[in-house]
């Protein structure tokens, strides 16, 4: 069997993608590349490893495991979308408004 990455081998990856560091990852911080990034990181984490959203979200700026669930949904949505030629613009009631990643780019 290969080898399992760890939650921290995934953040490096998506860090060196995105430009940026895991630790920015892991911040507070809301920029777009941040928040793609993390939910790429989220997504990846939950499908590349061993880990519960509980222990990723820990891993990952000490966030719950329902906000790992909801960056994992969001990023399989925009992928999905984007392999079908499509633009993904999300639809969430008013109140998460402030959660969404514009993706639509």
């Amino acid at each position: 069997l290969p080898k399992r990455k760890t939650c921290r081998e995934i953040l490096l990856e998506v860090a060196a993608k995105y430009q940026t560091t895991a630790d920015a990852i892991a911040s507070e911080r809301r920029s777009h590349e941040i928040k793609q990034a993390r939910m790429e990181a989220y997504y990846r984490a939950c499908t590349e490893t061993v880990m519960s959203m509980v222990q990723i979200g820990r891993v990952i700026g000490g966030r719950d495991h329902t906000t790992v669930l909801y960056g994992k949904r969001v990023y399989r949505s925009w992928m999905e979308a984007k392999a079908r030629g499509e633009t993904f613009i999300p639809r969430f009631p008013q109140a998460q408004m402030h959660l969404i990643l514009d993706i639509a780019e």
